[in-house]
């Protein structure tokens, strides 16, 4: 289990969450990198902060030297249901969590979803362009419809272009050698 914490997205709505951590990992990865980088998961529409991936995963990726704050936000508890789940005004408790991780002094982030979580972080990383942002993790994200989403993103003119958000990872990325320095092409 996590510590938890309280979160405050800026139009005021509150949000519990939990941060994993493994203190000695994060500092080995940290004396590694030279940054202080922590993962934000979002859960999807029926879930919340303690269902599914959000139950096991956050734990695995602490013990690798990445603290992870599992985030509660307006689209869980079937929120949809009850007028808080507006799908844009959702992010802001992205926006809120990577806010509350910066007072906890990280400065950079991997964002990672799963289902429509997956779908809003993604959301949150392509809106909120800054260098802190290290990586976007979409599990069971809505990139099973390749047609669908080509459309969309040709239509509304998205950036990244369709053709970007499928190339394989090292041509987005860049490949990273041995000789590389640790902020290059990685976490």
């Amino acid at each position: 289990m996590g510590t938890p914490a309280t979160i405050a997205a800026e139009d005021g709505e509150v949000h519990d969450a939990l941060l994993h951590i493994d203190d000695r990992r994060t500092r080995a990865r940290e004396r590694a990198t030279g940054r202080r980088t922590a993962v934000i998961q979002v859960h999807g529409i029926m879930g919340n902060f303690l269902v599914g991936t959000l139950r096991f995963l956050p734990g695995r990726i602490a013990r690798l030297g990445s603290p992870t704050l599992v985030v509660e936000t307006r689209m869980g508890k079937v929120g949809q249901l009850f007028g808080k789940a507006i799908f844009d005004v959702a992010v802001r408790d992205i926006a809120a969590a990577w806010s509350w991780l910066q007072v906890q002094g990280y400065d950079h982030v991997v964002v990672c979803g799963y289902s429509s979580g997956a779908a809003r972080a993604a959301r949150y990383v392509a809106t909120h362009p800054f260098h802190a942002v290290r990586g976007l993790i979409s599990i069971s994200g809505p990139w099973g419809l390749p047609e669908s989403l080509e459309q969309r993103s040709r239509h509304w003119g998205a950036d990244p272009t369709y053709d970007e958000v499928v190339a394989p990872p090292g041509e987005v990325v860049g490949e990273r050698t041995p000789d590389s320095p640790p902020t290059t092409g990685c976490l």
